[in-house]
């Protein structure tokens, strides 16, 4: 591994990294990255799927410690890789290098809490090491449910060795140290562990307090994701799908060995940490998962599914490894974006006639029966969308790759946890963002009198997402704080949204002011990138319209309001909120049309003629009316436009006079409109037309 190294694949590149890192001893995690589909949905190119990541950043496992550092100094190792995707050579390319390691070495205590010796710094080139051997421990057939793929096993079986020793007393000692530690620190974390006969820890399960929040808040859907290392231990990680369609880490548990006791306790225990266990309605399994029977019995209510993440990464794995022609390997990758991305009957139908040709029998008729004909995976899988579908994948892959290569590379079980623990919250950081490709621009908004604040260490505790609104927000440790002046002439907060509260309604002016404040005592990053302005406050990113009418955040999209990070884009340019950022609905020329309590009145009322049949006739034009009024008040623009020209032409239509003539059609005899998308996945229960007379707020 050099600089200017290319690889035709990501692929290709991760074979060569993992020999790297073996042969020198090191260990990387993934930071930050910009995924192939990303990066294609957002600029319109169409490169390759294999390349995976267009850019992407690994640094070293030791470089940044989230929450519980016990040392007074930061451990920052320098050492990093970059890889980005070179257009003209249409190859990945390691583009930047730094292999020189500083690590803080610290000496660990004795059993009463003695130091035994001092932190000490030290600076390492890596030296080539023998390669640790791969030791698996056989978890027999017994213990194997009947329903098991074997066939989906893509570990590569080593020979029998001698497994490796237990956890000494001492090493129980300071996990307990840890986990009481972990448990003081974040309030309203949990930890639970067992030692078996042999006083060798035989399971740990631990999750933070934002994990707690982030479950209670999503759970109905349940990811399981598996990883196991050389030395037979098994994690599992927990994930939940959060309301912006990414993976969310939940729950970890720690098996010593995988049997179905261990499995049914490892489970009970999750459902004694989380009280909203019954809410959970589907969980998703990879399709190697040798428990689906314990697991429906823990969760009587919820159904069991492949996930769609673990079987494509199982096709492409499959099809990496085949030897079939690069001509067929081409289109079967097409068909699986395709049946991925943009499902429908036939692309389901094409993936699965290619994938017969590829998988034995025996996988290609568990998959045909668990994935590709499963009506209620694929239905819940389309409703999500295009961009959607794109973020969720792109999320489990950054999630699955830290928890994955974090597990993976520790030596020993013991580092291992103690490695989880330190990093317990980092799992959900957001990697997804557009990476700048020009230096951003640090400014911190305050006003004049203010002072600057000193900022409390990163992660110090996490608290739930409704705990942290309005609080200030926290840097991480490489970014520094650069106290500017604020330029002569820039307008201050009152000014920037004089206009809006001179045209805008009091809750809309409130609800922006509130955004302000947090921008005021925020750190927010802002850097052109295309055809957009990246606004960045604590650590999430957002894609911001160059004339700030929209933004990518849920509140922007929910209110149509001017959000933190439009008004972080106006303080930076100096430009007042302008008309066009306030939706319809805010605005004082249409209140009138709004009732005290903000819904749509009724804007004419047709008299009762007294006419059998007028009267029901008449409160359905008004429901109509209200829910017309509703769309056009919520669009600007081109849609509004489109809006008004479709709905006017309903309107005249159905408040035309009553023709008395012969019914045409039957009851039920509609006309043949074509075959709709995904007209074949099935309605879950309760959905179904929305009644009359419901008010569809944005």
């Amino acid at each position: 591994m050099e600089l200017g190294s290319c690889f035709k694949t990501y692929e290709d590149f991760k074979e060569c990294f993992s020999a790297y890192k073996k042969e020198n001893r090191c260990s990387f995690i993934l930071r930050d990255c910009v995924s192939v589909r990303f990066h294609n949905l957002n600029h319109g190119t169409s490169i390759r799927e294999d390349i995976l990541y267009v850019q992407v950043k690994f640094v070293c496992i030791r470089t940044q410690s989230n929450s519980r550092k016990r040392t007074a100094e930061a451990d920052m190792c320098p050492a990093y890789l970059l890889l980005q995707y070179n257009e003209k050579l249409d190859r990945l390319c390691v583009s930047e290098l730094n292999t020189q390691h500083i690590h803080v070495n610290s000496k660990t205590t004795g059993p009463k809490g003695a130091a035994t010796g001092k932190s000490q710094k030290t600076a390492c080139q890596q030296k080539p090491q023998p390669a640790q051997p791969a030791i698996k421990t056989d978890l027999g057939t017994a213990e194997k449910s009947l329903v098991e793929p074997s066939f989906c096993s893509d570990k590569v079986q080593a020979p029998s060795e001698p497994e490796q020793e237990g956890l000494t007393p001492s090493d129980l000692a300071k996990i307990a140290k840890v986990m009481r530690n972990f448990l003081k620190v974040d309030v309203g974390s949990m930890a639970s562990f067992s030692v078996g006969s042999s006083q060798d820890l035989d399971r740990l399960s631990f999750q933070s307090s934002k994990m707690s929040d982030l479950f209670i808040r999503f759970p109905e859907n349940l990811l399981l994701h598996r990883v196991e290392n050389a030395q037979g231990h098994i994690l599992y990680a927990f994930l939940v799908e959060s309301k912006e369609r990414e993976g969310r880490v939940v729950h970890f548990a720690v098996l010593r060995a995988e049997t179905a006791t261990s499995v049914a306790k490892m489970l009970s225990i999750f459902t004694e940490f989380n009280s909203d266990w019954p809410k959970v309605k589907v969980v998703f399994v990879d399709p190697s998962f040798p428990h689906r029977a314990i697991l429906q019995e823990i969760f009587p209510a919820a159904r069991i599914l492949l996930s769609i993440y673990h079987t494509t990464r199982l096709l492409e794995k499959k099809l990496h490894r085949s030897s079939a022609d690069p001509s067929f390997k081409r289109l079967m990758k097409e068909a699986l974006r395709e049946a991925v991305f943009v499902t429908s009957e036939a692309s389901l139908q094409n993936l699965c006639h290619m994938s017969q040709a590829l998988l034995d029998e025996q996988l290609f008729s568990f998959l045909q029966a668990h994935w590709f004909s499963c009506e209620l995976l694929w239905y819940m899988h389309v409703r999500k969308g295009l961009h959607a579908c794109n973020t969720y994948m792109d999320s489990l892959d950054v999630v699955t790759s830290k928890v994955s290569s974090l597990f993976r590379e520790q030596q020993s079980l013991l580092d291992c946890i103690l490695r989880f623990v330190d990093y317990i919250d980092f799992f959900n950081t957001k990697g997804l963002k557009n990476l700048p490709t020009a230096p951003p621009k640090l400014k911190r908004a305050r006003s004049a009198s203010m002072t600057p604040k000193s900022k409390k260490a990163f992660g110090t505790c996490w608290g739930s997402l409704s705990r942290l609104s309005g609080q200030e927000a926290k840097l991480e440790p490489q970014q520094v704080q650069v106290p500017q002046q604020q330029p002569q002439g820039q307008p201050s907060h009152g000014g920037m949204l004089d206009s809006l509260r001179q045209s805008g309604s009091d809750l809309a002016y409130k609800l922006c002011h509130n955004e302000w404040a947090v921008v005021q005592n925020s750190t927010h990053l802002v850097d052109v990138a295309g055809s957009s302005v990246d606004v960045q406050l604590l650590e999430d990113s957002h894609q911001v319209s160059k004339d700030g009418c929209s933004c990518s955040c849920s509140f922007q999209q929910w209110y149509h309001l001017p959000c933190r990070h439009i008004l972080a884009l106006l303080h930076t340019s100096q430009k007042p909120v302008g008309e066009t950022m306030v939706c319809r609905r805010w605005q004082k020329r249409y209140q009138h049309l709004l009732g005290p309590s903000g819904e749509l009145q009724d804007p004419f009322v047709i008299p009762n003629t007294g006419q059998p049949g007028k009267q029901g006739r008449n409160n359905m034009i008004q429901d109509l009316s209200r829910e017309l009024a509703n769309l056009l008040m919520q669009s600007e623009g081109p849609e509004l436009e489109e809006r008004c020209s479709t709905l006017r032409k309903i309107v005249d239509i159905w408040a035309a006079p009553c023709q008395v003539s012969e019914p045409s059609q039957q009851p039920g005899d509609f006309k043949d409109v074509g075959r709709l998308p995904f007209l074949w996945g099935k309605q879950e229960e309760g959905e179904g037309l929305t009644p009359a007379g419901v008010t569809i707020h944005n």
